[in-house]
C-alpha cells in the first residue's frame, strides 16, 4: 500500500486503497451492487489504533459490496510518520490532522465519498469538510462511530464526561507502563467491555497500539480531550443538509453517549442515532457485523 507526502511538513503518511476488481472473481459478491457509481468510503480510525482496525469491514464492503474503500493511518499511528523533515513545523493540532485527509482525498481525486470515522476521527472528518471546497463538493455524508464529538471531557453542564484529571492520569499511566495500561484498558469499558473476545484478536488490537509513536499517543489524547466542536457542528447544521449516522455503545466510558452522540444529535436534528446494547468503545471488535449492516443501510438511503 502507498504513502503520500503531507503538505504541512512533508511527513510520509500511509493509506490503504481497496479498489473493487473482477479479477479474480470476488468472493461472495452481491450482484445488485456496481463499482461504477457508488461513492467511495473513507475510513478514519480511533485512538490509539490504525487503519488496520477497519480491514474486516473494508474487505466486505470492497469485495462483496463493490465500494472503493480508503483508510488513512493518522500521523504517528500505524505506518505513518508523526512529523516530517521541516523542524519549524512542530505545532501539530486537529487542523493539521484534517489537512492530511484533505491532502489525500484531493491527491486521489476520489469524487463522491462518505466519511466513516471512529472516536476522534469524527473531529478530523468535520474539520476536513469545513476547510476544503473539494471535500464540501464531494462529501455525501458522515458515519460517526463512538464519536468523541462534540467534547468528551466533563463540564459543569455535562458532568458525565471524563474529567480532565482522568485524561491526565491516562497520560501518566501510559508513560509509566504503556503496554500494561493498553492491555487493561482494551479489556474494559475503554475497549470491549463485558464482551467475550478471543485472545488472539485482543492481541492484534494491542499490537496496533504498540506500533504507534509515543509522542503521537500522548498529544492525541490532549487534542481530542481538549477541543470543543460544538460551534463547528452548529455551523455544519446551518450550512449543509448532509446526512449523519451516529453509532454508539451504551457502555462506553471514554466517550459516554450522554455527552457525545446524544449531544451531536441535538445539535444536528437531522442525524440518526443508533445505540448498541452491551457495547463499549471499540465497536469494530465486538459489533462489526452490526456496523456493516448499518453502513449498507445508510448508503442505500443516500
Amino acid at each position: 500500500m502507498p504513502h503520500f507526502e503531507s503538505s504541512f511538513d512533508g511527513a510520509a503518511l500511509f493509506y490503504r486503497d481497496y479498489i473493487p476488481s473482477l479479477i479474480p472473481e470476488p468472493h461472495n459478491v452481491r450482484a445488485e451492487y456496481s463499482n461504477e457509481s457508488q461513492p467511495t468510503l473513507v475510513f478514519l480510525h480511533q485512538w490509539p489504533l490504525s487503519s488496520s482496525m477497519w480491514e474486516p469491514l473494508m474487505i466486505h464492503l470492497s469485495e462483496s459490496y463493490r465500494f472503493r474503500c480508503i483508510a488513512l493511518d493518522r500521523r504517528g499511528f500505524g505506518k505513518s510518520e508523526w512529523n516530517g523533515m521541516r523542524p519549524e513545523r512542530t505545532e501539530i493540532d486537529y487542523h493539521v490532522l484534517a489537512n492530511d485527509i484533505v491532502d489525500l482525498l484531493e491527491k486521489l481525486e476520489v469524487g463522491k465519498f462518505v466519511f466513516i470515522a471512529a472516536s476522534m476521527g469524527g473531529g478530523e472528518s468535520l474539520l476536513a469538510y469545513m476547510s476544503s471546497n473539494y471535500i464540501r463538493q464531494n462529501c455525501q455524508g458522515f458515519v460517526w462511530v463512538n464519536t468523541s464529538l462534540p467534547y468528551p471531557t466533563a463540564t459543569p453542564e455535562f458532568p458525565q464526561g471524563t474529567t480532565k484529571e482522568t485524561w491526565d492520569q491516562v497520560i501518566d499511566k501510559i508513560r509509566e507502563d504503556r503496554a500494561g495500561f493498553m492491555s487493561e484498558a482494551f479489556k474494559g469499558p475503554l475497549g470491549v467491555g463485558n464482551n467475550e473476545v478471543p485472545d488472539k484478536l485482543m492481541g492484534r488490537i494491542e499490537r496496533m497500539a504498540d506500533a504507534a509513536d509515543a509522542l503521537a499517543i500522548e498529544r492525541s489524547v490532549q487534542l481530542f480531550s481538549g477541543y470543543d466542536f460544538s460551534e463547528t457542528l452548529a455551523t455544519l447544521n446551518q450550512e449543509s443538509k448532509l446526512p449523519v449516522l451516529l453509532l454508539h455503545g451504551d457502555s462506553d466510558a471514554g466517550t459516554p453517549v450522554e455527552v457525545t452522540a446524544w449531544r451531536v444529535a441535538q445539535i444536528l436534528p437531522r442525524s440518526k442515532l443508533k445505540v448498541y446494547q452491551n457495547a463499549s468503545h471499540i465497536l469494530i471488535v465486538t459489533h462489526a457485523s452490526h456496523i456493516l449492516e448499518d453502513i449498507i443501510l445508510f448508503m442505500k438511503s443516500i
